[in-house]
């Protein structure tokens, strides 16, 4: 579930796959849902574990990525007021699932890092931003290193993106327990005193 403007955004979530062409809307008091099956076009194609998060300087929830049973997608979407709209940045991350996508008012941003492709059996470690329409590759040597399924929040009180764990590769088989921040464009590996368990946000 997504905030987008005074309404929240539910997008057919289930454990096999998720229908961005068949979204229910609500508003934030609770009042109703009200179904949109039908009335939208265009619709992206029917898919699961996409990246999504609000942008709030530019005012609509972004979709990019995800997959369904046979293939990944690459296409970057945008959602406000009922509408979908398709984007075509000249430039685009890689196809993936399961990544890092968090937005940053500070910078004004969304933040997209890692994921895997299952078909193409890459797991990534590579950072992006995006804003306006365009996507920036700003990768940097040193990072937190290819992992997925991560779980990550901005924090405003330390006012940066904080990521946790992750599966370091496609078949889970190592799940790591690193905390690690990420602030004006750079991200810096923490070490708190105490430290949960390895987690593995499962998409």
């Amino acid at each position: 579930m997504l905030a987008e403007a005074k309404r929240s955004v539910v997008l057919g979530d289930s454990p096999i796959m998720v229908h961005p062409s068949t979204p229910l809307v609500a508003p934030t008091d609770g009042a109703r849902w009200v179904n949109l099956t039908g009335s939208l076009d265009p619709v992206p194609t029917a898919r699961y574990a996409p990246e999504m998060a609000y942008d709030a300087k530019d005012g609509y929830v972004v979709m990019f990525s995800g997959e369904n049973l046979t293939q990944q997608f690459d296409d970057t979407w945008t959602y406000k007021n009922g509408t979908w709209t398709q984007l075509f940045p000249t430039v685009s991350p890689p196809s993936r699932a399961g990544g890092l996508f968090v937005y940053d008012p500070i910078d004004q941003y969304l933040v997209l890092f890692s994921g895997v492709d299952h078909y193409g059996g890459t797991v990534f470690g590579d950072t992006w931003t995006f804003s306006a329409g365009v996507w920036t590759n700003v990768s940097e040597a040193g990072g937190p290193g290819s992992r997925a399924e991560v779980a990550a929040a901005w924090d405003p009180v330390d006012q940066s993106i904080i990521m946790f764990g992750g599966i370091d590769n496609q078949n889970g088989s190592v799940v790591n327990a690193q905390t690690w921040r990420f602030v004006g464009g750079t991200w810096t590996q923490l070490y708190p005193t105490l430290v949960c368990c390895p987690l593995q946000i499962y998409v």
